[in-house]
């Protein structure tokens, strides 16, 4: 039993949902985050902070890192 756990507004019409035993949130596919860093991440008040710390807790820091534009 899937539950969903807020809007997103996705195109694709796929909504975060909490899995059965509750420690993760599936974000769509097969993208997966850890249902505390989902809580922290959707109380950020500013749009940056939240596309930032969702971004590292999808791809991770070093990964990030390594396909930055930035990055020569």
């Amino acid at each position: 039993m899937l539950y969903v756990v807020a809007e997103t507004g996705c195109k694709t019409g796929e909504e975060p949902t909490v899995s059965p035993v509750g420690d993760k949130i599936t974000l769509g596919g097969d993208i997966n985050i850890r249902k505390e860093a989902w809580v922290r991440i959707n109380n950020n008040n500013r749009d940056s902070l939240f596309v930032k710390e969702l971004a590292v807790a999808i791809w991770g820091t070093k990964t990030l890192g390594e396909r930055s534009l930035g990055t020569e």
